[in-house]
């Protein structure tokens, strides 16, 4: 997998605007402007290669990465507001930890029982 920077070079290269990336990777802008800016610093194995196949790079996992814990998830597309969620969810447990995580999750199952 190629890092970040490599990213952003590859798209200095091909003179791409964030939009642009975001549009060929099936994206949100923010979500583009938020890793390329270092605001998320793991961003998921899918998101990644997204961004590779987008800019025309390679999308293989090394065996170094594998023992790191990354995992080869299964490729689904999500909305542009699921994406911003996963970011926010991302970094509440940057900033507060797992525990505040759950506590996210839990706010959501609890919504989904109060419309049943």
């Amino acid at each position: 997998m190629v890092t970040i920077e490599q990213l952003k070079q590859r798209k200095k290269e091909l003179r791409l605007t964030n939009a642009e990336v975001a549009q060929r990777a099936n994206m949100s802008v923010r979500g583009i402007e938020d890793i390329f800016s270092g605001k998320v610093k793991n961003p998921r194995l899918d998101t990644m290669q997204a961004l590779e196949t987008a800019l025309g790079l390679s999308d293989q996992v090394s065996d170094e990465e594998r023992l790191a814990g990354v995992v080869d998830t299964k490729l689904e597309r999500i909305t542009a507001l699921e994406e911003d969620m996963l970011i926010i969810f991302r970094e509440v447990g940057e900033k507060l930890g797992e525990p505040a995580q759950r506590v996210l999750i839990t706010t959501g199952e609890n919504l989904l029982k109060i419309n049943k």
